[in-house]
Protein backbone atom coordinates (compact mmCIF):
# COMPACT_ATOMS: atom_id res chain seq x y z
CA UNK A 1 0.00 0.00 0.00
CA UNK A 2 2.95 2.21 0.75
CA UNK A 3 4.33 2.31 -3.00
CA UNK A 4 0.51 2.30 -4.12
CA UNK A 5 0.23 5.55 -1.96
CA UNK A 6 3.50 6.80 -3.44
CA UNK A 7 3.09 6.19 -7.29
CA UNK A 8 0.03 8.34 -7.14
CA UNK A 9 1.27 11.41 -5.31
CA UNK A 10 4.06 10.95 -7.87
CA UNK A 11 1.44 10.66 -10.39
CA UNK A 12 -0.15 13.89 -9.99
CA UNK A 13 3.44 15.79 -9.65
CA UNK A 14 3.78 14.79 -13.07
CA UNK A 15 -0.03 15.89 -13.94
CA UNK A 16 -0.70 19.03 -16.17
CA UNK A 17 -3.78 20.90 -13.65
CA UNK A 18 -7.20 21.26 -15.35
CA UNK A 19 -8.25 24.69 -13.78
CA UNK A 20 -11.25 25.43 -16.22
CA UNK A 21 -13.21 28.77 -15.05
CA UNK A 22 -11.64 30.86 -12.19
CA UNK A 23 -13.40 30.18 -9.21
CA UNK A 24 -14.65 33.85 -7.69
CA UNK A 25 -14.55 31.77 -4.48
CA UNK A 26 -11.71 32.03 -1.52
CA UNK A 27 -11.68 30.37 1.36
CA UNK A 28 -9.28 31.78 4.07
CA UNK A 29 -6.79 29.81 5.97
CA UNK A 30 -5.35 30.13 9.46
CA UNK A 31 -2.05 28.98 10.43
CA UNK A 32 -1.65 25.42 11.96
CA UNK A 33 -5.87 24.77 11.24
CA UNK A 34 -6.86 22.49 8.08
CA UNK A 35 -9.81 23.88 6.07
CA UNK A 36 -12.27 21.68 4.74
CA UNK A 37 -14.10 23.13 2.01
CA UNK A 38 -17.90 20.63 1.44
CA UNK A 39 -19.96 20.79 -1.44
CA UNK A 40 -22.33 18.82 -3.11
CA UNK A 41 -21.02 16.25 -6.26
CA UNK A 42 -19.77 18.00 -9.59
CA UNK A 43 -19.91 21.27 -8.54
CA UNK A 44 -16.19 21.94 -9.55
CA UNK A 45 -14.23 21.17 -5.74
CA UNK A 46 -11.52 19.27 -7.57
CA UNK A 47 -11.29 22.48 -10.46
CA UNK A 48 -11.18 24.83 -7.46
CA UNK A 49 -9.08 22.73 -5.65
CA UNK A 50 -6.60 22.68 -8.22
CA UNK A 51 -6.91 26.58 -8.88
CA UNK A 52 -5.39 26.63 -5.18
CA UNK A 53 -2.18 24.64 -5.76
CA UNK A 54 -1.78 26.59 -8.78
CA UNK A 55 -1.76 30.04 -7.08
CA UNK A 56 0.22 28.45 -4.41
CA UNK A 57 2.39 27.34 -7.60
CA UNK A 58 2.70 30.58 -9.09
CA UNK A 59 3.94 32.10 -5.80
CA UNK A 60 7.05 30.25 -5.77
CA UNK A 61 5.96 26.82 -4.07
CA UNK A 62 7.48 24.05 -5.45
CA UNK A 63 5.66 21.36 -6.84
CA UNK A 64 7.22 18.65 -4.89
CA UNK A 65 5.87 20.51 -1.46
CA UNK A 66 2.28 20.17 -2.33
CA UNK A 67 0.59 16.59 -1.29
CA UNK A 68 -2.56 16.11 -3.51
CA UNK A 69 -4.35 12.61 -2.97
CA UNK A 70 -7.60 11.83 -4.64
CA UNK A 71 -8.80 9.27 -2.00
CA UNK A 72 -11.15 8.17 -5.00
CA UNK A 73 -8.95 6.77 -6.71
CA UNK A 74 -9.44 2.79 -7.37
CA UNK A 75 -5.88 2.41 -6.55
CA UNK A 76 -6.65 3.03 -2.67
CA UNK A 77 -9.47 0.85 -2.73
CA UNK A 78 -8.28 -1.19 0.60
CA UNK A 79 -7.07 2.36 2.31
CA UNK A 80 -9.15 2.24 5.50
CA UNK A 81 -9.30 4.13 8.64
CA UNK A 82 -6.82 2.37 11.20
CA UNK A 83 -4.00 2.39 8.30
CA UNK A 84 -4.22 6.10 7.07
CA UNK A 85 -0.93 6.69 9.10
CA UNK A 86 1.18 5.04 5.80
CA UNK A 87 0.65 8.52 4.50
CA UNK A 88 2.72 10.01 6.96
CA UNK A 89 5.24 6.80 6.47
CA UNK A 90 5.14 8.13 2.63
CA UNK A 91 5.11 11.63 2.94
CA UNK A 92 8.22 13.45 4.67
CA UNK A 93 8.07 15.43 7.53
CA UNK A 94 4.46 14.40 8.27
CA UNK A 95 5.68 11.55 11.26
CA UNK A 96 4.28 13.85 13.94
CA UNK A 97 1.59 16.07 13.85
CA UNK A 98 2.25 20.06 13.45
CA UNK A 99 -0.82 21.10 15.32
CA UNK A 100 -0.84 18.78 18.29
CA UNK A 101 2.39 17.17 18.25
CA UNK A 102 1.26 13.60 18.28
CA UNK A 103 2.66 10.78 16.33
CA UNK A 104 0.76 10.57 13.26
CA UNK A 105 1.74 7.04 12.22
CA UNK A 106 0.90 5.44 15.41
CA UNK A 107 -0.94 8.07 18.23
CA UNK A 108 -0.09 5.18 20.71
CA UNK A 109 3.37 6.34 20.71
CA UNK A 110 2.55 9.57 22.25
CA UNK A 111 3.24 13.65 21.98
CA UNK A 112 6.46 15.11 21.43
CA UNK A 113 7.87 16.81 24.41
CA UNK A 114 8.03 20.69 24.39
CA UNK A 115 11.18 22.50 23.66
CA UNK A 116 10.94 23.96 27.20
CA UNK A 117 11.01 20.85 28.67
CA UNK A 118 13.99 19.81 26.47
CA UNK A 119 15.70 22.60 27.55
CA UNK A 120 14.65 22.15 31.13
CA UNK A 121 16.37 18.65 31.17
CA UNK A 122 19.45 20.07 29.73
CA UNK A 123 19.58 22.38 32.96
CA UNK A 124 19.58 19.32 34.97
CA UNK A 125 21.90 17.84 33.10
CA UNK A 126 24.49 20.20 33.78
CA UNK A 127 23.13 21.27 37.61
CA UNK A 128 22.94 17.35 38.98
CA UNK A 129 26.13 15.55 37.94
CA UNK A 130 28.13 18.88 39.20
CA UNK A 131 26.01 18.78 42.31
CA UNK A 132 26.83 15.13 42.54
CA UNK A 133 30.88 15.68 42.16
CA UNK A 134 30.69 18.22 44.41
CA UNK A 135 29.13 16.68 47.29
CA UNK A 136 31.25 13.36 46.56
CA UNK A 137 34.69 15.80 46.86
CA UNK A 138 33.11 17.80 50.24
CA UNK A 139 31.34 15.32 51.52
CA UNK A 140 33.69 12.26 51.38
CA UNK A 141 32.25 8.72 51.95
CA UNK A 142 28.13 10.38 51.78
CA UNK A 143 28.98 12.02 48.33
CA UNK A 144 30.96 9.28 47.05
CA UNK A 145 27.84 7.08 47.87
CA UNK A 146 25.16 9.53 46.29
CA UNK A 147 27.47 9.66 43.16
CA UNK A 148 27.80 6.09 42.73
CA UNK A 149 24.11 6.21 43.39
CA UNK A 150 23.33 8.91 40.65
CA UNK A 151 25.80 6.90 37.84
CA UNK A 152 23.80 3.51 38.60
CA UNK A 153 20.60 5.23 38.21
CA UNK A 154 21.45 6.74 35.54
CA UNK A 155 22.66 3.59 33.34
CA UNK A 156 19.50 1.69 34.44
CA UNK A 157 17.53 4.47 32.78
CA UNK A 158 19.50 4.27 30.08
CA UNK A 159 18.27 0.81 29.45
CA UNK A 160 14.31 2.61 30.13
CA UNK A 161 15.20 5.11 27.01
CA UNK A 162 15.61 7.71 29.58
CA UNK A 163 18.43 9.72 32.12
CA UNK A 164 17.59 11.20 35.44
CA UNK A 165 17.00 14.21 34.33
CA UNK A 166 14.37 13.24 31.70
CA UNK A 167 12.71 10.75 34.16
CA UNK A 168 12.18 13.50 36.98
CA UNK A 169 10.35 15.76 34.31
CA UNK A 170 8.40 13.41 32.78
CA UNK A 171 9.92 11.94 29.12
CA UNK A 172 11.60 9.40 27.81
CA UNK A 173 13.47 8.64 24.45
CA UNK A 174 12.07 6.72 21.00
CA UNK A 175 13.34 5.82 18.19
CA UNK A 176 12.26 6.64 14.62
CA UNK A 177 9.93 3.04 14.75
CA UNK A 178 8.53 4.45 18.10
CA UNK A 179 10.12 1.49 19.94
CA UNK A 180 12.17 2.66 22.95
CA UNK A 181 15.25 3.60 23.04
CA UNK A 182 17.58 1.33 24.52
CA UNK A 183 21.21 1.15 26.68
CA UNK A 184 22.45 0.66 22.92
CA UNK A 185 21.23 4.08 21.46
CA UNK A 186 21.48 5.92 24.77
CA UNK A 187 25.23 6.30 25.72
CA UNK A 188 25.81 7.26 22.45
CA UNK A 189 22.99 9.44 22.43
CA UNK A 190 23.88 11.25 25.48
CA UNK A 191 28.06 11.37 25.56
CA UNK A 192 28.88 11.88 22.11
CA UNK A 193 25.73 13.12 20.37
CA UNK A 194 25.35 15.91 23.18
CA UNK A 195 29.14 16.58 23.13
CA UNK A 196 28.52 17.38 19.11
CA UNK A 197 25.11 19.37 19.83
CA UNK A 198 27.77 21.73 22.35
CA UNK A 199 30.31 22.47 20.02
CA UNK A 200 29.27 25.37 18.50
CA UNK A 201 27.82 27.58 21.01
CA UNK A 202 25.48 25.00 22.17
CA UNK A 203 23.68 25.33 18.34
CA UNK A 204 22.51 21.64 18.31
CA UNK A 205 20.28 22.09 21.18
CA UNK A 206 19.05 25.28 20.31
CA UNK A 207 18.11 23.29 17.24
CA UNK A 208 15.39 21.75 19.23
CA UNK A 209 13.69 25.40 18.96
CA UNK A 210 13.24 25.22 14.94
CA UNK A 211 13.03 21.94 14.38
CA UNK A 212 9.83 20.48 12.54
CA UNK A 213 10.51 17.18 14.76
CA UNK A 214 11.91 19.01 17.77
CA UNK A 215 14.95 17.40 17.30
CA UNK A 216 18.59 18.57 18.05
CA UNK A 217 21.52 17.23 16.55
CA UNK A 218 22.11 14.61 19.27
CA UNK A 219 18.46 13.11 18.16
CA UNK A 220 18.98 13.25 14.18
CA UNK A 221 22.44 11.17 14.93
CA UNK A 222 20.87 8.43 16.69
CA UNK A 223 17.30 8.71 14.74
CA UNK A 224 15.43 9.69 17.91
CA UNK A 225 12.30 11.74 19.50
CA UNK A 226 11.84 13.06 22.75
CA UNK A 227 8.20 12.45 24.26
CA UNK A 228 6.01 12.47 26.80
CA UNK A 229 5.85 9.99 29.33
CA UNK A 230 2.17 9.32 29.68
CA UNK A 231 0.72 7.47 32.90
CA UNK A 232 -1.79 5.23 32.21
CA UNK A 233 -4.50 5.47 35.55
CA UNK A 234 -6.13 2.28 36.65
CA UNK A 235 -9.88 1.80 35.61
Amino acid sequence: MIGTIKSIILDFQETRLETGVPRRLRIETVHGKAAVCIVVRRSGKSTYVFQVIQRLLDGGVLRQNILYLNFFDDRLHNLRQNNLGLIAEVVPGTRWCSICHTNAVNPAIGRLASPGKRLGALFLDLLIPVVAVVLASTVSVLGSVLLIAYVIWALVLFSRGATPEKKILGMRVVKEDGSQAGFGTMPIREWVGKWISGMIFGLGFLWILFDHDKQGWHDKLMNTYVIEEVHLSAA
